[in-house]
């Protein structure tokens, strides 16, 4: 439709779609997250190409070792950190939920953020803090060989690579190979999905959505969210379409983790009251 029907498109000024989400606290207490931008998709193949030969001769220096060696370097690479203003505020909003020490580190992340120990304990300790202040790697693919006997000659795996609004993809890959170091590993874009963007999250229609959300949760948190996913608000926005993440159910710490997964669901009451929420904030719209 973007690209062969932009005119049935550019009249509209709002989009409302996936990307936000409701949540329950540990104390009961209710956030609901607004998206306003997400972060961009990389795909990239690493491709290692060594002499292959029969199992039982090791060779050191095999494609499939050179693509481990690389591998252990990129998951192994802590990207440098960098703090949206929009990110650092939602955490400020939720920290009142939190106990201590982390209730003070996320109320003030720009002064955890200065300390050493805390970026060191960010992927474990606070991993959705860890994947909205930098550009992160996945390994989530593994390609080589097809005989326990035989080693082979090529070997490759995939990164799922997400950036930070503002970051250039150019500049990330440059970045990569300079932690590969091998000049017979081969990095290539498999799937590139443009360059991150957002809606400003003090918009008259962002704040329709807040008012009608705190109509029903008066003491619910609303923020503004930048989804560490992807969506497609993001190709709507290159028409100038002021695009949100608007999804009302509350889920609870068990129906999230079936997201992506077996058994996926949502209550029904839940449904039921997200379209209510829903109805009243369209037609509030002036």
């Amino acid at each position: 439709m973007i690209a062969n029907h932009p005119e049935l498109l550019r009249d509209a000024e709002y989009l409302l779609t996936e990307g936000g989400s409701g949540v329950r606290s540990t104390g009961g207490r209710i956030i609901y997250r607004i998206g306003f931008g997400e972060k961009a998709a990389l795909w990239i193949k690493m491709t290692a190409i060594g002499r292959g030969g029969h199992g039982s001769v090791p060779i050191p220096d095999s494609a499939a070792n050179r693509l481990v060696r690389a591998a252990h370097r990129v998951t192994e690479w802590q990207t440098p950190v960098r703090l949206l203003p929009e990110v650092e505020e939602y955490f400020r909003r939720i920290a009142p939920l939190e106990t201590e020490p982390s209730a003070s580190k996320l109320g003030n992340l720009a002064a955890a953020m200065r300390d050493p120990v805390f970026l060191q304990e960010l992927p474990e300790r606070y991993p959705m803090v860890n994947v909205l202040v930098r550009n992160t790697v996945s390994l989530t693919v593994l390609e080589a060989g097809r005989q326990t006997n035989v080693i082979p000659d090529t070997a490759a795996c995939r990164l799922d690579v997400r950036l930070l609004p503002g970051e250039s993809s150019r500049d990330f890959l440059a970045q990569l190979r300079r932690v590969v170091d091998d000049d017979r590993v081969k990095l290539e874009v498999i799937e590139e999905f443009g360059p991150s963007n957002s809606s400003p999250p003090h918009s008259p229609l962002f704040q329709v959505l807040e008012k009608t959300l705190q109509s029903h949760q008066p003491d619910a948190i609303v923020a503004a969210w930048l989804d560490n996913g992807y969506t497609e608000s993001q190709m709507y926005r290159k028409l100038g379409i002021k695009a949100y993440g608007f999804s009302p159910v509350v889920a609870t710490p068990d129906v999230l983790a079936t997201k992506h997964g077996a058994n996926e669901r949502v209550s029904v009451d839940q449904i039921r009251q997200a379209l209510i929420i829903l109805f009243e904030a369209v037609c509030s719209i002036q």
